[in-house]
């Protein structure tokens, strides 16, 4: 782990998620499945990262920076704490990150379209069916 002058700290991508947190003293989400920081930027952008993928989680801007051993892997991260907007309208806490890759901006939409529509359908499974007054009356006869 290194300090660097701008106050952002560059660091193994296998640097457990709790160390993360307690170094930027920032609370990050819980994942059962994530235990490292290369993790988490993998969860966060939704594919394996590469040289310079990206992203926001939580207060932290994650940075993949350099790639290593025999698999191509994830070597080094920097990582800062993100700038709080001088207007709160610039605040937007309900959107993701913006996507730093066209794909990323494309999964993002199709992720967020069939959000919807699993809503949608479930809405509508919700929903009582039209019981026609005959088959009513057949019922409690």
């Amino acid at each position: 782990m290194e300090e660097l002058p701008d106050g952002s700290y560059r660091i193994t991508a296998r640097l457990p998620v709790e160390d993360l947190a307690d170094l930027f003293r920032v609370e990050l989400p819980q994942d059962d499945d994530v235990e490292t920081v290369g993790g988490l930027l993998a969860r966060a952008i939704g594919r394996v990262p590469i040289e310079g993928s990206e992203t926001v989680v939580g207060e932290l801007h994650l940075l993949a920076e350099r790639t290593g051993g025999r698999r191509n892997q994830i070597d080094t991260m920097l990582v800062r704490r993100v700038e709080e907007p001088a207007d709160a309208e610039e605040a937007e806490a309900d959107e993701p990150a913006p996507a730093t890759e066209p794909e990323d901006e494309e999964r993002a939409e199709r992720r967020a379209r069939r959000k919807r529509e699993k809503k949608e359908a479930a809405a509508a499974a919700a929903e009582p069916e039209d019981v026609d007054a005959d088959a009513a009356g057949r019922l409690s006869s």
